[in-house]
C-alpha cells in the first residue's frame, strides 16, 4: 500500500470501460472464515458507486452499492458510518481491506486482499478522476426528472 489518496488526472473516457475485479473474499464470523467469490464493478457512467457482488457457494448472489470514496479512504483509514464501513487489516502479515455490511439488523464482515483491489480502484480513478464524476451532468434533466418531468 502507497500511503497516498488515490488520485489521477486523466480526462473523463466514459466510453471506456474497466473489467470488474473478481477476487476471493472471505466472510468473517467469529472466528470463522468462509470464502467466497466478490466481484466489483464499476461503470463510468455512475462513477459515485462501485457495485459489489458477493456470491456464497450455498446461496444467491448478494449486490451492495458502496460509494466508491467510501471504499478508496478505506483503504488507507478506517472510513464509513451507519450501513457500510471499510477499513485496512492485516491478517496473518498479509495487508486486507475489511468491509462491513449493515442492513435490516443484520451484520456481515468481510475480508478482501488490499493490494488488488487498490489497483483496480487506481484505474477506475483513471477513468474517472476523483471529483469528476458529476461532470457532464444535466443538471435541468436531474431536476426536471426530480420534480416527476414537469
Amino acid at each position: 500500500m502507497s500511503g497516498e489518496p488515490i488520485e489521477s488526472s486523466a480526462q473523463h473516457p466514459t466510453t471506456r470501460q474497466l473489467e470488474p475485479l473478481s477476487v476471493v473474499a472471505h466472510q468473517v464470523m467469529w472466528e470463522t472464515r468462509t470464502a467466497l467469490r466478490a466481484e466489483f464493478r464499476f461503470a463510468p457512467t455512475d462513477p459515485l458507486l462501485v457495485t459489489v457482488i458477493f456470491h456464497p457457494k450455498d446461496g444467491p448472489a448478494v449486490p451492495w452499492e458502496i460509494s466508491r470514496d467510501l471504499l478508496c479512504d478505506g483503504l488507507l483509514q478506517s472510513s464509513g458510518i451507519g450501513d457500510v464501513r471499510v477499513w485496512p487489516a492485516r491478517y496473518r502479515g498479509r495487508p486486507l481491506v475489511r468491509v462491513r455490511l449493515e442492513a435490516y439488523g443484520s451484520t456481515a464482515m468481510f475480508e478482501v486482499s488490499l493490494d488488488p483491489l487498490e489497483e483496480w480502484l487506481t484505474r477506475t480513478c483513471e477513468l474517472v478522476p476523483p471529483g469528476e464524476e458529476l461532470d457532464g451532468v444535466d443538471w435541468d434533466i436531474v431536476v426536471r426528472d426530480l420534480l416527476g418531468g414537469q
